[in-house]
């Protein structure tokens, strides 16, 4: 290549980047996205993944999708298995769902509880969730006994939390803090400290 048309090219190159500096358009550069930070604790937040690990093997049932003998063929079964973690899928559901943060030592998580359990017969789909930081499991099967809350399956589940939940919703208040989310699992409300069950009823389904 010639000395004379180097220098031609070198001449464009350095006129186009001085246009782009005169008329203020700088080249563009690919900058990586950050990831978006979700506020799980305001309202129309999408509830956090959930992993509740019961203290019991508790029987539940289940959707799966069934292949069978032909990729072609496929249909939604259910069927009941033993299991003692639950996840959103085992909760999901055209009702409200009502999460319960609590302390198994805490009198006004114990209160609360008895405060749900005496209103049972109020809860036709929603759900509830009483759920304890794992830190909590040696005081959680005495807080089972005597609170009889295996009777209340499936309406209530209890269990420890093992997927950072407590961490995303807590708002570091009284306990316990009840988090109401909508049949889509958005949050509705929250709720701290000793809740009647008056509040609680336009959430129940």
């Amino acid at each position: 290549m010639s000395k004379r048309l180097l220098l031609i090219l070198f001449l464009g190159v350095s006129t186009v980047l001085s246009a782009q500096k005169k008329d203020g358009v700088a080249p563009t550069t690919v900058k990586p996205q950050q990831p978006v930070k979700i506020d799980y604790t305001m309202p129309g937040a999408p509830m956090p993944d959930m992993v509740l690990l019961s203290l019991d093997t508790i029987s539940k049932t289940v959707k799966e999708k069934n292949h069978g003998i032909s990729k072609i063929w496929k249909k939604e079964i259910t069927k009941t298995v033993k299991s003692n973690t639950f996840t959103n899928q085992d909760f999901a559901n055209d009702a409200n769902l009502i999460v319960m943060m609590f302390n198994p030592t805490c009198g006004h998580c114990i209160e609360e509880t008895e405060v749900l359990k005496r209103s049972v017969g109020l809860f036709k789909k929603t759900k509830v969730v009483l759920m304890a930081n794992r830190q909590m499991e040696k005081y959680l099967p005495d807080f089972v006994k005597e609170r009889k809350t295996k009777a209340f399956y499936p309406t209530f589940t209890v269990g420890l939390d093992s997927a950072n939940f407590i961490n995303s919703v807590f708002l570091y208040k009284t306990l316990p803090q009840i988090n109401i989310y909508s049949p889509e699992r958005k949050l509705l409300k929250i709720y701290n400290g000793d809740v009647a069950i008056d509040s609680l009823k336009p959430y129940i389904q």
